[in-house]
């Protein structure tokens, strides 16, 4: 059980201290995934000729550290505000609430102007539907 529920309006009331952490958290995600892609493209090139850049790839490997501290650093932020970050990407942010006594989950998506739709807690994004409470 999550230690608090949500509900509409305080879930809105959150919107503007989640959505710039959301946006952090986005930018330091896709960051992090380039460099990550570097050092793949790093190694394969090792493999194929022998050489490795290592002042590069240990850059790399520092800044990725980095940056994954710094994600998990913003994900406790949002969680410690009794949210949970779905996706990334999509910049998904689930509330707990209760629709008729139920646990069920307000979902608000980066981009949406107010939280205004909810699901089942094993439906997920795909099984949003708009709050109707």
């Amino acid at each position: 059980m999550p230690a608090k529920f949500f509900t509409v309006e305080e879930a809105n009331a959150l919107l503007p201290e989640i959505e710039p952490l959301m946006l952090s958290l986005q930018r330091l995600n896709q960051e992090l995934l380039e460099v990550r892609g570097r050092m793949a493209a790093w190694q394969w090139k090792a493999r194929a000729n022998g050489h490795l850049a290592m002042p590069d790839l240990e850059a790399d490997a520092r800044r990725a550290r980095e940056l994954a501290e710094e994600v998990q650093a913003l994900v406790r932020r949002v969680e410690a505000l009794g949210c949970e970050v779905k996706d990334l990407d999509l910049g998904l942010v689930d509330f707990p609430a209760l629709r008729n006594g139920r646990p069920v989950y307000l979902c608000w998506r980066l981009g949406e102007p107010q939280v205004a739709y909810w699901h089942e807690l094993d439906t997920g994004f795909a099984g949003r539907r708009p709050i109707d409470w």
